[in-house]
C-alpha cells in the first residue's frame, strides 16, 4: 500500500499509511504549535518532516543516519531507529531532506560550519 501525505490550504493534513512515528506526531501535533511546512516520505519508513515554527523530525536508514550525524556534529540518537534530533548550539543545522521513494537516493541541505 502507498504511503500518502495532503497538506490542504486551510492547513488541514490527511495522510495513509505513514510510519507510526510521524503518525504520532501529526495527530498529537497542538493548534499552538506551528503547522507542517515540509514532508518527505522515502523507503523503509525514513521521512523528514518541517513544521512553521522551525522544528523538525525525521527517521533514516543506517546508511542516511551516518551522513546525518556528521551535519549534525554529535546531535542526540535513538539507536534502534536511526532517529536523531538536533540539539541548540550543534555546528551544522540541518533544514531539508529529501528522499526518494524508489531508491535509497536522496539530498540533505544544511547549514553551517565546514569540516
Amino acid at each position: 500500500m502507498h504511503s500518502w501525505i495532503i497538506l490542504g490550504r486551510d492547513g488541514r493534513i490527511v495522510w495513509q499509511n505513514i510510519p507510526a512515528r510521524l503518525n504520532y506526531l501529526l495527530s498529537n501535533r497542538g493548534s499552538d504549535m506551528g503547522a507542517l511546512y515540509e514532508v518527505s516520505l522515502g523507503r523503509g519508513g525514513s521521512y523528514f518532516v518541517k513544521f512553521m515554527d522551525g522544528t523538525i523530525d525525521y527517521c533514516l536508514p543506517e546508511m542516511e543516519d551516518d551522513i546525518s550525524e556528521f551535519l549534525e556534529n554529535g546531535g542526540t540518537s535513538d539507536n534502534t531507529s536511526g532517529r536523531r534530533k538536533k540539539r541548540a548550539g550543534d555546528a551544522n543545522t540541518i533544514t531539508s531532506i529529501m528522499l526518494h521513494v524508489d531508491s535509497s537516493d536522496y539530498i540533505i541541505r544544511h547549514i553551517g560550519t565546514d569540516t
